[in-house]
């Protein structure tokens, strides 16, 4: 059976299955809130969003997630239609660029692969999700 590809856009009815994913590999699940709108589903096999700011000429791509009962082939084929699909739609939305962040040495060959370049090493990222009394 051919692999599905086809991307369509997020709706706040696929946060459980990314909830799932990011769960089964081990990440912090991203409260549905923090995600923004623009995002897209590439088939059963990936996810990734666009964070754009219309002040802005670029656009960041992040929360990168993959189905975790992929194949590293198909994680890897579904990756490469994601980043696309996210590029076109920055570039649809008027962006000159777009930046991200990565840890896994596969991502990171996915990214280059879509044309990206590689510029810093060795980062840390932090994240802090407020509770509501803070917020």
């Amino acid at each position: 059976m051919p692999l599905d590809l086809t991307p369509r856009d997020y709706t706040p009815a696929d946060h459980d299955m990314l909830a799932d994913w990011w769960t089964r590999h081990k990440w912090p699940v991203i409260p549905a809130g923090m995600l923004p709108a623009k995002g897209i589903i590439i088939g059963n096999h990936a996810a990734g969003f666009l964070y754009d700011d219309p002040t802005s000429q670029v656009a960041g791509i992040e929360w990168i997630v993959t189905n975790p009962d992929n194949s590293p082939h198909e994680s890897y084929k579904a990756i490469i239609q994601l980043l696309a699909a996210l590029k076109g739609l920055a570039i649809d939305h008027g962006k000159i660029g777009v930046f991200s962040t990565c840890k896994q040495y596969s991502l990171a060959r996915c990214f280059e692969k879509s044309g990206m370049q590689r510029t810093d090493e060795n980062m840390i990222h932090f994240l802090e999700i407020f509770t509501p009394s803070e917020s």
